[in-house]
């Protein structure tokens, strides 16, 4: 995310280009940045991203003269066409960190803005300054299964993102955003700071909220209304990703996993995987990295139904509750860490 300002006439305008990663989950955080920002004066927002990425935001994007969407064409093969450029198809060598790089040959300001949550951040920057030391948190544990691919031998497409990664975050100015809040993550933000000597500002969770009298959402309305009718702790919840998906022999495991707990064994499946986002829950996989049912029963009745977790249960609520009312907040003071940093008035 790169920042200018400029005096076009009075009061001063303030220009941001947003280059996300080329990735779906990447597109969805930071144009909810860029909707939050546009809603406050003298910002102009130039969103750049593939047209094939492009398309899949304008249903969510209400035309806005602060708003302002950017091709980024990039060179056409037949193994590449352009409905294909994604992260999802991309190679790894097609996705260098050049836009802090070139950026800062300008003397334009980058910021860097990570969408995933502080605790991976601070895992990641653990790893590369401080390797063969214990992680000093206990709430994140990587499973012998993501261990041996980030340890042992990463692949070459998780060496080559890392490098960038951290080649993106060095390039960029002394301000780290992160699409999180401090309630749940403030000491692995601390501890970012810590090994990087970067600012870290809280700006999340960005999630879209679809608008009920949207026709474009009549799938929100439609699943938001037989949610509505059914009971507590009574649904859960299938979440695939968008890029990374389960195959046929995983997914068969978690619906039978689902089948095995009597509170929804007798009921019709349709989904099948609880993600508990933010709250350390995992399912450990066997030694060759499959998903086992029973793995599945056994974790989504310890967090949905045993007792033993209503604690936790009583703290996703909490959370939710600080994560509307702070809303606003969360804005305003990203506004305020930014004019400090980058003396706009």
């Amino acid at each position: 995310m790169a920042m200018d300002t400029h005096q076009a006439s009075t009061p001063t305008t303030t220009t941001i280009l947003m280059f996300p990663w080329l990735g779906y989950g990447h597109l969805s955080p930071y144009l909810e940045l860029a909707k939050a920002l546009s809603t406050r004066k003298n910002f102009l927002i130039y969103f750049c991203s593939t047209p094939v990425n492009l398309d899949s935001i304008k249903p969510k994007l209400i035309p806005s003269p602060s708003i302002q969407l950017v091709e980024l064409h990039l060179p056409s093969s037949p193994d590449l066409p352009p409905h294909l450029h994604t992260t999802n198809a991309l190679p790894p060598h097609l996705t260098p960190p050049w836009a802090p790089r070139l950026a800062s040959s300008l003397n334009i300001p980058a910021i860097h803005f990570n969408t995933s949550s502080a605790a991976i951040i601070s895992f990641s920057f653990h790893a590369t300054h401080r390797p063969g030391s214990k992680f000093p948190f206990s709430d994140f544990v990587l499973h012998n299964h993501w261990k041996s691919k980030v340890d042992s031998n990463p692949s070459e497409q998780i060496r080559i993102v890392t490098e960038s990664f951290f080649e993106c975050l060095n390039k960029s100015r002394d301000v780290i955003l992160i699409n999180s809040f401090k309630e749940v993550e403030g000491e692995h933000m601390d501890y970012i700071f810590l090994l990087s000597k970067k600012k870290v500002i809280p700006v999340g969770p960005l999630v879209y909220e679809p608008s009920e009298n949207d026709e474009e959402d009549e799938d929100y309305s439609r699943i938001k209304n037989w949610l509505d009718k059914k009971e507590a702790l009574s649904t859960v919840l299938a979440s695939m990703g968008s890029e990374s998906y389960a195959s046929e022999e995983e997914k068969e495991e978690i619906v039978q996993g689902l089948v095995e707990i009597p509170v929804f064994g007798d009921q019709p499946i349709n989904a099948g995987v609880v993600e508990e986002a933010g709250i350390g829950v995992e399912a450990k996989r066997d030694p060759d990295g499959k998903i086992q049912r029973k793995e599945i029963a056994r974790l989504i009745k310890e967090v949905v139904i045993e007792k033993s977790r209503e604690e936790l249960r009583m703290k996703v609520r909490e959370m939710s509750e600080v994560v509307k009312r702070k809303g606003d907040e969360k804005i305003e003071e990203l506004l305020t860490q930014i004019s400090r940093f980058f003396n706009i008035s």
